[in-house]
């Protein structure tokens, strides 16, 4: 099973700002979702910098989480990151 997180659409994608939008997803990547989406839809007067935000909130996860990961599947590396 997955779970999506809903990216407010209004008071962040429409009126936020782009850190409000990367904050907000880090912290629902954080609690577990799998998946992250608009709350409804992105309505198309959104700043395309926080659509951009989503993407970069994960990006930025995976690469500050990769070593932890690594070192969870490789008990070598324990102790190194």
């Amino acid at each position: 099973m997955k779970i999506i997180g809903s990216v407010p659409t209004v008071t962040h994608l429409l009126q936020g700002t782009r850190d409000e939008v990367f904050t907000v997803c880090l912290e629902l990547i954080e609690r577990g979702v799998d998946i992250l989406a608009p709350s409804c839809f992105t309505p198309p007067e959104s700043p395309l910098e926080n659509v951009r935000a989503m993407k970069e909130a994960i990006e930025h996860w995976n690469r500050n989480n990769e070593l932890t990961l690594s070192a969870a599947r490789c008990p070598e590396l324990e102790g190194k990151v």
